[in-house]
């Protein structure tokens, strides 16, 4: 995961630009402390690996590449849109999102794991709208 996680970094320092690279590492940052959080936690560490084993080998998680790769587009053309529309812009796009990984999640790991990840990406969203809010 922490290999992951610094090559998501990397990513986001050499491939995005802008205010979308902003966010993508406010997000990344979050991520990290909300899984570094569950694996401190025997329990939490257990449930995350049990869940995790069934996208192994990694290749299975390239639907979920596609999901984010199609995400970050969307994320990506907020600029263009206007400014009142841009909070439900940016709402519909993560239901999108949400909606990619729950399907992909259902068909390759099954309902019971898709709803784990399901909340992990609704906690992981609320960290990070609370720190956006927070830098207001």
């Amino acid at each position: 995961m922490r290999g992951s996680l610094k090559c998501l970094n990397t990513f986001a320092s050499t491939c995005i630009e802008g205010w979308i690279q902003q966010v993508f590492k406010v997000g990344l940052n979050n991520a990290a402390k909300h899984f570094y959080k569950r694996c401190n936690d025997t329990k939490g560490r257990d449930e995350f690996l049990s869940h995790v084993k069934c996208l192994l080998p990694k290749e299975k998680m390239e639907p979920f590449h596609i999901c984010a790769d199609k995400d970050l587009v969307m994320m990506e053309k907020l600029k263009d849109v206007e400014l009142n529309d841009r909070v439900p812009a940016s709402c519909c796009i993560f239901h999108f999102f949400q909606d990619c990984m729950r399907r992909n999640n259902k068909a390759i790991c099954g309902e019971e794991t898709s709803n784990y990840w399901d909340q992990i990406i609704d906690e992981y969203v609320n960290y990070l709208l609370l720190s956006i809010f927070d830098k207001i």
